[in-house]
C-alpha cells in the first residue's frame, strides 16, 4: 500500500516534468521559426514607404510590393527587396513605390522568410509625397 502511494505522486511529477520540457521545446521551435510583424508608413518627401517590423533573427526576409491600380487591370509587382533582421529580430527599409504613384491605388506589402514559412501583409494607399505647404494653397485674394 505504501509503495502504491509513492508511485502515483512520482508518475504525476514525471508527467509534469515531461510536459514542461516538451512545452519549452515547442516554444523554442516557434521562436526559432519566428513570426513576422510588419508596419508601413509613408516616407515624407519621397514616393516611398518606410517598412519596419520584426522577424526571425538573422534570416533574410523578402518584402514584395504589389499594386492594384484598378479592378479592370491585373495586379503589378512593383518591387522585391531583401532585408535581414538584426540579432533582436528588428528590421527596417525605405522602399520606392515607383511606378505605383497613382493616388487612390492600393499597394499590398508582404514580407516572408521562405516559401511556406511565416509571412505578414499590410496595405497602403498612396497620397501626395509631402504635406500641404503655403505654395500649394490658394491665396486669400482668390478664395
Amino acid at each position: 500500500m505504501r509503495l502504491r502511494n509513492l508511485i502515483l505522486p512520482m508518475c504525476i511529477i514525471l508527467a509534469a516534468t515531461l510536459a514542461v520540457s516538451l512545452g519549452a521545446r515547442a516554444a523554442g521551435e516557434a521562436a526559432q521559426a519566428g513570426a513576422i510583424a510588419l508596419s508601413v508608413a509613408p516616407h515624407l518627401g519621397a514616393e516611398a514607404i518606410d517598412v519596419s517590423g520584426t522577424g526571425p533573427p538573422g534570416r533574410p526576409l523578402t518584402i514584395t510590393l504589389l499594386s492594384t491600380f484598378s479592378r479592370d487591370l491585373p495586379d503589378v509587382v512593383l518591387s522585391r527587396t531583401s532585408v535581414v533582421p538584426n540579432a533582436s529580430g528588428a528590421f527596417s527599409a525605405t522602399i520606392s513605390i515607383a511606378p505605383g504613384f497613382t493616388r487612390g491605388s492600393l499597394i499590398t506589402i508582404s514580407a516572408s522568410s521562405f516559401a511556406g514559412g511565416p509571412s505578414a501583409r499590410a496595405q497602403y494607399r498612396p497620397d501626395w509625397p509631402n504635406h500641404v505647404v503655403p505654395l500649394d494653397e490658394y491665396p486669400p485674394s482668390i478664395r
